[in-house]
């Protein structure tokens, strides 16, 4: 009888283990989707999307992932000016200004 507890013991402490090393497999990591969403997954090993990363638990991906992509978000915004966004802008300025010209024109 003490043969089985003992044998039942060691199964069990193994199986036990066995199930905690294959939980530290997978962890949690930050990706940016392709439509430039932020997400937590589960996964093996990162993925070129790959943000930050890894975290043992999900709640502590999702604080960073507070952090991380709005930090990113703060960043973009500041300074984006692309050539093709300015000539836009001083296109749609011209035709305001235009617009404008012809107005007063008509007004005097």
């Amino acid at each position: 009888m003490k043969y089985v507890i003992s044998v039942t013991a060691i199964i069990l402490s193994f199986c036990f283990m066995s199930m905690g090393l294959a939980a530290e497999k997978y962890r949690w990591y930050i990706i940016k989707g392709k439509d430039g969403v932020c997400k937590v997954i589960q996964a093996e090993n990162k993925t070129p999307t790959t943000i930050a990363g890894p975290y043992k638990t999900r709640e502590n991906a999702q604080a960073a992932k507070e952090e991380k992509c709005e930090a990113k978000k703060r960043r973009s915004k500041a300074g984006t000016s692309t050539k093709k966004n300015d000539s836009v802008a001083s296109e749609i300025d011209k035709a305001l200004n235009k617009a404008r010209r012809e107005l007063r024109k008509e007004m005097k």
